[in-house]
């Protein structure tokens, strides 16, 4: 069972990545092709700072609460603005299902 809880706390990871990169992709004005560039340079950079500093075998991992509490603010912010910006579905399945599952996971579930 607690296997299938980090399934979807991996999951929950993927949502938060895919919609920083989508938020990206629609806050750029201009063509689609800068557009879809800025979405997937967004996103590799998030992941990059995730493997750095939040990531379970990360060097440099943060501390538990500063750790739950940037997670929780990336998600709530990036799932309030992909509902501001007409994306309901995926905001409020970030603002939801990621945001706990992350705090949870995190401060709960974590081994520090």
């Amino acid at each position: 069972m607690l296997d299938l809880f980090y399934v979807f706390l991996f999951i929950s990871e993927l949502l938060i990545w895919l919609g920083i990169g989508r938020l990206a992709y629609l806050h750029t004005k201009g063509s689609k092709g800068w557009a879809i560039l800025f979405g997937i340079l967004a996103t590799v950079l998030v992941i990059v700072f995730w493997a750095f500093f939040l990531a379970p075998k990360a060097d440099y991992r943060l501390a538990k609460l500063p750790r739950t509490l940037l997670i929780a603010l990336m998600s709530l912010i990036t799932g309030y603005a992909l509902y501001v910006k007409e994306d309901r579905v995926f905001g409020i399945t970030i603002l939801t299902f990621a945001t706990l599952m992350q705090f949870v996971g995190q401060y709960f579930m974590a081994a520090d």
